[in-house]
């Protein structure tokens, strides 16, 4: 019988990933500052990050809405189990995500604030993240805290010499599931619909 995860134990199992979610979170947000100050010193990595984002952006563009919205979904549901599940070798993984994550923000941060000054940069900025980003997000750092979670408990298991990683990878399956993959669909949802709408009026 499958154990679904329902709000009251959803946020119980936040509580008990915190420490893994606030070095996550630590972790994204230095990285967003560092991408917003390394453009000008470090190009080759902006534009190796740039490069990126902009072959995802061109798989998506001139697609149907609904066709945009699925490839949104799946990209980002894809990347977040990557981030969940190679978590266990070392926790490596998901801290890689992360940063690229952040980087890839920050960068795009510093971009629009050079090209807009300040106010209309941040404000255009917000637009583009805000509407989606409060589910997307949130999302996909919790994905990435449960592969942190898994990456130590294997190397627990190894010092221990006893499985205390399974438990808890069926645990992170079914968050994820229930309602990371619920979280991500929305996510998409408004950022195809009601995004894109906002940064066309803005």
């Amino acid at each position: 019988m499958v154990n679904i995860p329902g709000p009251s134990r959803f946020v119980r199992y936040l509580g008990e990933l915190r420490a893994f979610i606030a070095i996550i979170v630590a972790l994204f947000c230095l990285s967003a500052a560092l991408g917003y100050v390394i453009p000008g010193m470090y190009p080759e990595l902006v534009d190796a990050l740039l490069s990126g984002l902009q072959d995802k952006a061109d798989q998506l563009t001139g697609q149907q809405p609904l066709l945009m919205m699925l490839g949104i979904f799946w990209n980002n549901a894809l990347a977040s189990l990557l981030a969940l599940i190679f978590g266990l070798v070392a926790g490596l993984f998901p801290l890689f995500f992360v940063m690229a994550n952040g980087l890839a923000i920050g960068i795009v941060l510093e971009m629009v604030v050079a090209k807009m000054g300040a106010v209309g940069g941040i404000l255009l900025f917000l637009a583009g993240i805000l509407p989606h980003g409060v589910l997307e997000l949130p999302a996909v750092l919790i994905s990435a805290a449960i592969g942190l979670k898994l990456g130590y408990l294997a190397l627990l298991s190894l010092i221990k010499r006893q499985d205390v990683v399974t438990g808890e990878l069926m645990a992170g399956l079914m968050v994820f599931v229930f309602w990371i993959v619920p979280m991500l669909f929305v996510a998409a949802f408004i950022e195809t619909f009601i995004t894109s709408a906002l940064l066309g009026s803005v």
